[in-house]
């Protein structure tokens, strides 16, 4: 698991350096929902923390502004889970959608309280809406990798109550 957390963060960084000022899947945000829908929650949390801290390291400034939105829209997540929304095949789309909605939330929270300029139908327009689609088209070949590993790696834990 770990070497796929580097992976996402390369290639996420890879993305935003290629892709100036144009949306790309938040490949963290995913691996850590899929992390804590197939393993427990708290893996999932751990993947958001330390993905979005070592983000955070290469992103520059400020300190917290990867991490505080990926642990908060992963734990929101996972919070709201069901029995019935883990039964579901649209459980991970659905659950990559609202996490997407609640990092951008909070990124701009972060980066308002930061002192920065936040355009807020720019950011919608043109980073928010091509986000959600690509994290839903993203999400399920994403956990059916995290499922293959998870297996190779151990038995499969199931989430407490």
């Amino acid at each position: 698991m770990a070497v796929l957390v580097i992976v996402a963060i390369v290639v996420e960084v890879f993305f935003s350096l290629l892709l100036i000022d144009r949306p790309h899947p938040l490949l963290v945000l995913l691996l850590a929902i899929s992390a804590g829908m197939v393993r427990e929650p708290r893996d999932g949390a751990f993947v958001a923390f330390g993905g979005g801290f070592l983000l955070d390291v290469f992103g520059g400034p400020p300190l917290g502004r990867q991490t505080l939105p990926l642990v908060v829209a992963t734990l929101t997540v996972f919070l709201a889970r069901t029995e019935l929304a883990r039964r579901t095949v649209l459980a991970p789309v659905l659950a990559a959608v609202v996490g997407t909605l609640l990092y951008w939330i909070v990124l701009v929270i972060v980066e308002s309280a930061a002192g920065l300029a936040v355009p807020w139908g720019h950011i919608v327009l043109r980073w928010v809406l091509p986000t959600l689609v690509l994290n839903a088209l993203l999400v399920l070949p994403l956990i059916a990798l995290v499922e293959r590993l998870s297996v190779r790696s151990g038995p499969r834990r199931t989430a407490r109550r």
